[in-house]
């Protein structure tokens, strides 16, 4: 099946349905996700993306061979941010990244320590 845009919706979700997070990359996710790469979501939890930055030349490589490892869970190529010197890329946005959710983010209603 061939990639959709950001703008099409109805493939996106179709699309989505594709995809199922391999062990190797939710391995290789939880060491990025110890290092520098971060869990975003936009629907209050439910769902979850996986973002990836570095700094304009030092990491660039391994930031374009980490979306090459990401490909398929990518709809867009790495782009750099000239005000903040950084290469970044996202994933979309997926169930399977809830498992990594469960890992790494505090739940709100947790309680805290004290």
């Amino acid at each position: 099946m061939k990639k959709p845009t950001t703008n099409q919706k109805k493939l996106l979700q179709e699309y989505k349905k594709t995809l199922s997070l391999s062990k190797t990359l939710f391995e290789i996710s939880v060491g990025l996700l110890l290092g520098d790469a971060s869990l975003q979501t936009q629907d209050g939890g439910k769902i979850y993306r996986l973002k990836f930055q570095q700094s304009d030349n030092l990491h660039r490589d391994s930031l374009f061979h980490l979306h090459q490892l990401f490909y398929d869970w990518a709809l867009s190529p790495p782009y750099f941010d000239e005000k903040r010197n950084m290469w970044s890329f996202q994933t979309i946005s997926h169930s399977d990244f809830g498992q990594l959710a469960q890992l790494f983010v505090l739940d709100s209603n947790a309680k805290k320590c004290q």
